[in-house]
This record gives C-alpha cells, structure tokens and sequence, in this order.
C-alpha cells in the first residue's frame, strides 16, 4: 500500500520540471520512492513565475482536469 496516492510538485518552467520528472524516475528506479504512487509535477504556466498562490491555483485546475 502506498503512503500517499499523490504527490505534486510544482517548478518555476517546463526545464525545471524535466529536472524533477527525472530525479523522480530515477529515484523511483531504486526503490527510494514508492512506485505505486502517482507523482504530478507542474510548471507554472507560460514558463512565468506566478508565485505561490497562482502555482496552488494552476495545479489545481490541472488536477481537477485531469482526474475528473
């Protein structure tokens, strides 16, 4: 059983985020992650810091699209 069903990451732009999709994979590979988790990682939108609040919204939005 999993420890959380979810887990999400937010990054400044989609560079960043290949940066965090890869240690995860990586990490998940040997085992210091748990595989049978769903892990989310979401640039801000337009490659535009939108600061803590606009980044909440924007995955939440996503979240709820891509999980309805």
């Amino acid at each position: 059983m999993s420890r959380f069903d979810h887990i999400v990451l937010t990054a400044a732009n989609e560079a960043q985020a290949r940066g965090y999709r890869a240690q995860i994979a990586w990490r998940i590979e040997r085992g210091v992650l748990d595989a049978n988790t769903q892990y989310h990682v979401i640039a801000d939108p337009q490659g535009k810091r939108v600061g803590p609040l606009g980044a909440t919204m924007h995955v939440l939005r996503l979240l709820a699209e891509k999980l309805a």
